[in-house]
């Protein structure tokens, strides 16, 4: 098939392409960290999924208008006069068909990944407030993240069926009200909740000036290798997760956001432009327009990439990318680091950002009731 999209815009739409495709390495990256670690339904494994999805589908969608151009601007401009005041184009532009399919994984990846940043507040809020003294306080802690993970992925889901009823569809402010609130609301409580936790750590840090907070092992973890507690750091060196946890996590949200802030100004860009009055006489082909159209896909696979960069730069991150890459002869000057990338934590583990209540649900050895994935 012959590519119909212009000369001047193939520059745009290459640099984009090849651009999603390093986002969607680095979420595969991601999602072969995580299993590494054995963190495979943790919730920087569903955000790795969930980034996976969306950017598959993302790249699709540029290679079906890469590919097609022209008849799918031209099919856009007819489904915009036949719809016109369809609430549904404010949130989904001029996608229709094949695109509109694809642009529904899309959204229901970005909802699945607000409903996990507000859980995964939850989860750091509780870890902060009252901290597990018990194996059962851990399982039940661990029951409790199987069922926000759950509802994470089953909530987005609802919203997307919801916006399909003749009754929510027949009205804009309902219709886009329904699409924006879940994300919207997700994002805002995981804002509050940031602060709060920030809040709290600072103004306790301040009370005893350290700025590390440690806590005893747990029992069943201090008879792994001996009453003295040391061999510890075995388990906490698997850890995806570093003192810097709530910081990454903070930078995480911020950029959802920011993400969040750009989806709406597009849909309050879509409604000035899909009135009667704004609506060109043709279809518009032109390679600005192509150039706008690719550009616009740039912030919907930038996920992948972030996830990776917020979360997959620990040093234990590196030190297992290093060792399963990298040939053991390039590594000489990377030994040493590696070799000292995590601290000996001795008789204590630093609790705060890196306790077992946000590492993965999965593990039978911190829950043996509980032996159940996502």
């Amino acid at each position: 098939m012959v590519c119909q999209l212009p000369d001047g815009a193939l520059a745009a739409a290459v640099g984009v392409q090849v651009y999603s495709y390093v986002c969607l390495i680095c979420s595969l990256l991601m999602v072969f960290l995580v299993w590494k670690h054995r963190e495979r339904d943790s919730y920087v494994a569903l955000f790795s999924y969930s980034t996976i999805v969306s950017t598959v589908s993302s790249i699709a969608q540029q290679l079906h208008t890469l590919v097609a151009w022209e008849e799918v601007k031209t099919g856009q401009f007819y489904y915009v006069q036949d719809n016109l005041g369809s609430p549904e184009l404010a949130i989904a532009g001029p996608s229709y068909g094949l695109d509109r399919l694809l642009y529904y994984f899309q959204y229901y990846c970005y909802n699945v990944q607000g409903f996990l940043t507000l859980f995964w507040a939850f989860a750091l809020a509780f870890s902060i407030s009252k901290p597990c003294q018990s194996t059962q306080d851990q399982c039940t802690r661990r029951k409790r993240g199987l069922v926000s993970k759950a509802l994470a992925l089953l909530l987005p889901g609802v919203f997307v069926s919801f916006l399909q009823l003749p009754a929510v569809r027949s009205s804009a402010a309902a219709f886009i009200t329904l699409a924006d609130i879940s994300l919207a609301t997700s994002l805002s409580l995981g804002s509050i909740l940031v602060f709060a936790i920030l809040a709290k750590y600072i103004l306790s840090r301040r009370k005893i000036h350290r700025w590390t907070i440690r806590y005893p092992p747990p029992r069943e973890a201090g008879n792994a290798n001996g009453a003295d507690g040391q061999g510890l750091n075995l388990q906490e060196n698997n850890s995806i997760y570093d003192a810097w946890l709530i910081v990454r996590f903070a930078i995480a949200l911020f950029f959802i956001e920011a993400f969040q802030l750009l989806t709406i100004l597009y849909e309050i860009a879509q409604v000035n432009k899909n009135k009667q009055e704004a609506l060109p006489d043709k279809p518009d082909i032109s390679v600005t327009r192509a150039q706008l159209d690719f550009v616009a896909f740039i912030p919907g696979v930038s996920a992948g990439l972030l996830v990776f960069l917020v979360f997959g730069t620990t040093r234990n991150c590196q030190r297992t990318i290093l060792n399963s890459f990298i040939p053991r002869r390039f590594r000489k000057g990377t030994d040493s680091v590696a070799s000292h990338s995590t601290p000996q934590v001795g008789h204590q583990w630093t609790n705060f950002l890196t306790s077992p209540s946000l590492e993965s649900d999965s593990d039978p050895r911190r829950c043996p009731q509980l032996n159940t994935t996502i």
